[in-house]
Protein backbone atom coordinates (compact mmCIF):
# COMPACT_ATOMS: atom_id res chain seq x y z
CA UNK A 1 0.00 0.00 0.00
CA UNK A 2 1.52 2.99 -0.95
CA UNK A 3 -0.37 5.61 1.10
CA UNK A 4 1.36 7.85 3.40
CA UNK A 5 5.01 7.40 1.84
CA UNK A 6 5.96 10.53 0.31
CA UNK A 7 6.38 10.89 -3.36
CA UNK A 8 4.52 7.35 -4.26
CA UNK A 9 2.50 8.36 -7.44
CA UNK A 10 1.08 4.84 -7.52
CA UNK A 11 -1.75 5.29 -5.24
CA UNK A 12 -3.24 8.15 -7.90
CA UNK A 13 -2.59 5.81 -11.29
CA UNK A 14 -5.74 5.48 -13.02
CA UNK A 15 -6.60 2.34 -15.19
CA UNK A 16 -6.80 3.79 -19.06
CA UNK A 17 -10.31 3.86 -20.44
CA UNK A 18 -11.06 1.94 -23.63
CA UNK A 19 -9.58 4.92 -25.60
CA UNK A 20 -6.74 5.26 -23.67
CA UNK A 21 -3.52 3.71 -23.38
CA UNK A 22 -1.05 3.21 -20.79
CA UNK A 23 1.99 5.28 -20.31
CA UNK A 24 4.09 3.41 -17.40
CA UNK A 25 4.61 -0.57 -16.80
CA UNK A 26 6.01 -2.54 -13.92
CA UNK A 27 9.88 -3.78 -14.75
CA UNK A 28 11.19 -7.10 -12.94
CA UNK A 29 12.88 -5.80 -10.43
CA UNK A 30 11.49 -6.26 -7.08
CA UNK A 31 13.05 -5.15 -3.45
CA UNK A 32 11.41 -7.10 -0.42
CA UNK A 33 10.21 -10.53 0.78
CA UNK A 34 6.47 -11.11 -0.27
CA UNK A 35 5.64 -11.38 3.48
CA UNK A 36 8.37 -9.29 4.95
CA UNK A 37 6.43 -6.84 7.35
CA UNK A 38 8.68 -3.51 5.79
CA UNK A 39 8.46 -1.96 2.44
CA UNK A 40 8.59 -4.14 -0.44
CA UNK A 41 7.83 -2.89 -3.91
CA UNK A 42 8.19 -2.98 -7.85
CA UNK A 43 9.66 -0.55 -9.65
CA UNK A 44 7.80 1.14 -12.21
CA UNK A 45 9.06 2.89 -15.59
CA UNK A 46 7.71 5.54 -17.90
CA UNK A 47 6.91 4.58 -21.31
CA UNK A 48 7.05 7.67 -23.00
CA UNK A 49 7.55 10.94 -22.23
CA UNK A 50 4.74 12.24 -20.11
CA UNK A 51 4.13 15.99 -20.76
CA UNK A 52 3.65 18.17 -17.04
CA UNK A 53 0.17 17.79 -15.94
CA UNK A 54 -0.62 14.86 -17.88
CA UNK A 55 -2.03 11.49 -16.01
CA UNK A 56 0.19 8.40 -14.76
CA UNK A 57 -1.75 5.62 -16.01
CA UNK A 58 -1.47 1.94 -15.36
CA UNK A 59 -3.30 -0.70 -17.03
CA UNK A 60 -4.90 -2.97 -14.29
CA UNK A 61 -4.71 -6.51 -16.29
CA UNK A 62 -7.77 -7.30 -16.53
CA UNK A 63 -11.37 -6.18 -17.94
CA UNK A 64 -13.06 -8.78 -15.84
CA UNK A 65 -12.72 -7.01 -12.86
CA UNK A 66 -14.46 -4.15 -13.62
CA UNK A 67 -17.18 -6.10 -14.76
CA UNK A 68 -16.98 -8.54 -11.75
CA UNK A 69 -17.90 -5.31 -9.51
CA UNK A 70 -20.55 -4.03 -11.99
CA UNK A 71 -18.11 -1.06 -12.85
CA UNK A 72 -18.57 0.36 -16.42
CA UNK A 73 -14.80 1.46 -17.49
CA UNK A 74 -14.51 4.98 -18.75
CA UNK A 75 -11.79 7.24 -20.28
CA UNK A 76 -9.94 8.83 -17.10
CA UNK A 77 -7.92 11.29 -19.03
CA UNK A 78 -9.71 15.31 -18.33
CA UNK A 79 -8.62 18.48 -20.50
CA UNK A 80 -6.93 19.51 -17.46
CA UNK A 81 -5.15 16.01 -16.62
CA UNK A 82 -5.20 14.08 -20.52
CA UNK A 83 -4.16 10.78 -20.63
CA UNK A 84 -2.31 9.26 -23.88
CA UNK A 85 -4.97 8.21 -26.45
CA UNK A 86 -5.04 4.90 -27.74
CA UNK A 87 -2.96 4.87 -30.94
CA UNK A 88 -4.83 3.78 -34.21
CA UNK A 89 -2.57 2.24 -37.32
CA UNK A 90 -3.80 4.13 -40.45
CA UNK A 91 -4.70 0.89 -42.35
CA UNK A 92 -6.21 -0.72 -39.54
CA UNK A 93 -9.84 -1.02 -39.14
CA UNK A 94 -11.35 -0.38 -36.45
CA UNK A 95 -11.69 -2.74 -33.35
CA UNK A 96 -14.13 -5.35 -33.53
CA UNK A 97 -16.71 -7.10 -30.93
CA UNK A 98 -15.04 -10.27 -30.31
CA UNK A 99 -17.20 -13.47 -29.76
CA UNK A 100 -15.80 -16.03 -26.96
CA UNK A 101 -15.71 -20.14 -27.63
CA UNK A 102 -16.08 -22.21 -25.00
CA UNK A 103 -13.78 -25.42 -25.36
CA UNK A 104 -13.55 -28.73 -23.50
CA UNK A 105 -10.02 -29.51 -22.37
CA UNK A 106 -10.88 -32.70 -24.59
CA UNK A 107 -11.42 -30.22 -27.55
CA UNK A 108 -8.57 -28.04 -26.88
CA UNK A 109 -5.98 -31.11 -26.67
CA UNK A 110 -4.03 -31.07 -29.95
CA UNK A 111 -4.69 -28.00 -31.30
CA UNK A 112 -2.07 -26.39 -32.01
CA UNK A 113 -0.82 -22.69 -30.27
CA UNK A 114 -3.69 -22.85 -27.74
CA UNK A 115 -2.16 -24.69 -25.12
CA UNK A 116 -4.68 -25.37 -22.25
CA UNK A 117 -6.46 -22.19 -22.64
CA UNK A 118 -10.15 -23.23 -22.31
CA UNK A 119 -11.39 -19.81 -23.31
CA UNK A 120 -10.59 -18.31 -26.80
CA UNK A 121 -11.29 -15.04 -28.04
CA UNK A 122 -12.04 -15.09 -31.60
CA UNK A 123 -12.60 -11.50 -33.57
CA UNK A 124 -15.76 -11.50 -35.68
CA UNK A 125 -15.41 -10.82 -39.58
Amino acid sequence: DPVGFEGSQLQFMACPGPGERSNTRCTDTCFGKTYDKRLIGREFETMEEVKKGHQLVQWYGSKEWFEARNIKRSDVGTVDYPVPRRRIAANKKPAQPSKKLEMTQEENLGKENIGNNSNIEIPQN
